[in-house]
C-alpha cells in the first residue's frame, strides 16, 4: 500500500481515532466477514454458513491475518525510516567529528631555553608524523598514499590554544591562535620549520626559541604543525602541551 502523504498525528493515549488507522483493523475483519456471508448464496443453512467448509473458512482467515500483519510491519517501517530521515543528526554542543587524519608529535619536549636547540626529552630530535585515527583512540602512521610525503609548517601558539583539550578545531581556530613574536622583535622561532614527511614521518632537526614566553598572557607557548599545500582533505593540525620558555642565562635555576 502507498504511503499517506499526510504527517501521521501524535498518539493521543484515549484510543479515539474515528476512521483514522486504529479503525483500519476492524474494516479488515467486517469484510472478511462480509466475504463469507456472501457464500451464503452458494448453498443452504443456519446463518449463511453452510456452503463453506471449516477448511475454506481458515484458508480465509489465514490470508486475511498475513494481509494484515504483513500492512502493519510495512507501515511501522515506513514511520521508522522516515522519522530517522527526518532527524537531524545529533552533535556535541561545540564539537565536530574529529576528522580521519591528523598531524601529531610523536615524542615530548625537554624543557626549553632560548637559543638552545629543541630537542626531546631523551635527547633525540624532535619527530612529526601523519597519523590515521582509528577506533578506542588508537592511531596509524600514514605509510603510503600522497599524505605520506606532504609538507609540513612548524609554527608557535599561544598557550592557551585548545585549554579545553577539544578533539578538533577548525584551522582558523588555529591561525588565529599563531604568535609571531613581539613587535619590531626577531623571528619568534629560527631554524629548518618546513619539513618534508617521507613514509609519513620526519623530524625537525634544528630549531631554537630567540625569546622568551614572559610576553604573553599565558607565559606559555605550544609547537603547532601545520600543512605546507592544501591536501584536498581536512588534516588536523598537531600541537605539542604548553611549556615555558626561559632565558639561556638562567638555565638550571
Amino acid at each position: 500500500p502507498m504511503a499517506s502523504s499526510k504527517r501521521p498525528r501524535p498518539c493521543s493515549g484515549d484510543g479515539s481515532d474515528h476512521g483514522g488507522e486504529l479503525s483500519r483493523p476492524s474494516k479488515r475483519w467486517r469484510s472478511l466477514v462480509m466475504h463469507v456471508r456472501g457464500r451464503r448464496t452458494m448453498g443452504l443453512g443456519v446463518f449463511g454458513f453452510r456452503g463453506i467448509t471449516g477448511e475454506e473458512f481458515m484458508t480465509m482467515f489465514s490470508n486475511m491475518v498475513r494481509r494484515v500483519v504483513s500492512e502493519e510491519v510495512e507501515k511501522a517501517m515506513f514511520r521508522q525510516f522516515s522519522a530517522a530521515a527526518a532527524a537531524p543528526p545529533r552533535l556535541l554542543v561545540g564539537q565536530s567529528q574529529r576528522p580521519r587524519y591528523q598531524l601529531m608529535f610523536l615524542n615530548d619536549l625537554k624543557p626549553v631555553y632560548t637559543m638552545m636547540k629543541l630537542e626531546a626529552k631523551d635527547g633525540s630530535a624532535l619527530k612529526v608524523a601523519m597519523v590515521e585515527n582509528l577506533e578506542n583512540d588508537q592511531t596509524n602512521v600514514v605509510r603510503f598514499g600522497h599524505l605520506s610525503s606532504v609538507r609540513v609548517e612548524v609554527v608557535v601558539l599561544h598557550g592557551n590554544f585548545n585549554a579545553k583539550k577539544e578533539e578538533c578545531w577548525t584551522p582558523e581556530e588555529f591561525n588565529k591562535h599563531i604568535v609571531w613574536g613581539r613587535e619590531k622583535s626577531a623571528k619568534l622561532l629560527n631554524g629548518d620549520l618546513t619539513l618534508k614527511l617521507s613514509g609519513g614521518e620526519a623530524f625537525l632537526g634544528s630549531a631554537n626559541f630567540t625569546d622568551n614566553s614572559s610576553f604573553t598572557s599565558t607565559k606559555k607557548f605550544r609547537l603547532g604543525l601545520r600543512l605546507v599545500n592544501d591536501s584536498g582533505e581536512r588534516v588536523l593540525e598537531g600541537i605539542t602541551e604548553p611549556f615555558r620558555v626561559k632565558e639561556r642565562r638562567v638555565e638550571g635555576m
